[in-house]
């Protein structure tokens, strides 16, 4: 990713951080067919040592027939590069594996996100390198107190890599941008 004018007093913080590889793909059925299992019936999350997509969720306490499947780290790099049918196609028969019954009975759609095949993402969920515990605080520091930043990535309080931190570092920048303008505001009554 690429900044103009580059965002010089950040560029230790972004060499502290790396974003993880992560493919996501959803698979929409007919109906909750795996809940005809009695030990799937209240499914919310299900690890697996499959070789593909080793975990996946339900909807879960909403009604709807979707099953998410989640390849991270050296799973998401073993199908980068492959189509969304290819990758849909491998998810569809790694989930028949898991629950050792056909799922195509039921499919009818499915959507994919491949986070590092996206321009504006790059990548998933950041982390710390060694040296990087202040990383994030450098990275969520207004600049010039007209540029304010948001996202996962400039979570300090311990919630990087989740959505919660992204929701908590927007509703932390929205306050900034306020602040600002208050004050802003107040410079001119004066």
């Amino acid at each position: 990713m690429e900044f103009t004018p580059p965002l010089g007093a950040k560029k230790d913080a972004f060499r502290l951080l790396s974003m993880g590889p992560v493919i996501r793909v959803s698979l929409c059925f007919q109906e909750k067919f795996w809940e005809e299992d009695p030990h799937m019936r209240d499914l919310s999350f299900l690890f697996t040592d499959n070789e593909h997509f080793p975990t996946w969720w339900t909807s879960n306490p909403l009604p709807y027939p979707i099953l998410t499947g989640w390849a991270a780290a050296r799973h998401a790099r073993a199908l980068t590069g492959k189509s969304d049918a290819q990758i849909i196609e491998i998810a569809v028969d790694a989930l028949g594996q898991i629950l050792k019954s056909d799922p195509r009975h039921k499919f009818q759609a499915a959507f994919v996100h491949d986070w590092q095949t996206d321009p504006f993402a790059c990548g998933a969920y950041s982390y710390g390198n060694v040296g990087g515990a202040d990383a994030a605080r450098v990275l969520a520091e207004p600049m010039a107190e007209t540029l304010f930043f948001a996202g996962e990535a400039t979570n300090f309080e311990g919630h990087n890599g989740t959505v919660n931190g992204a929701i908590s570092s927007g509703v932390r920048a929205a306050k900034e941008v306020l602040c600002r303008s208050a004050a802003l505001r107040s410079g001119l009554r004066q």
